[in-house]
């Protein structure tokens, strides 16, 4: 039937979209003077691009060494979107 084919391919093309922007979330790192005086001199930035969502969580969770960070990180969403509940738990 051309309706089945029809509805496998919706399916299809929905998963292969999921799964593309799932990986397309980066971050680039950077230290920053830190704004306040007194503990610790350098905080560090991450500069998020792409979208978070369910699918990117996993990737987001990937992104930050907490053993290696400072004990003060800013996390830059300028250009990155928070799409659902996932990704506010995720954060």
């Amino acid at each position: 039937d051309l309706a089945k084919a029809v509805v496998a391919g919706i399916i299809t093309s929905a998963l292969g979209f999921a799964w593309q922007q799932s990986t397309s979330i980066i971050a680039r790192e950077s230290s920053i003077p830190a704004p306040v005086k007194g503990g610790d001199k350098t905080w560090k930035s991450y500069n998020l691009s792409g979208p978070l969502f369910f699918g990117s969580t996993s990737q987001f969770s990937r992104i930050f060494n907490v053993k290696s960070d400072p004990s003060n990180v800013v996390i830059d969403f300028t250009n990155s979107r928070v799409l659902d509940h996932s990704a506010l738990e995720a954060i």
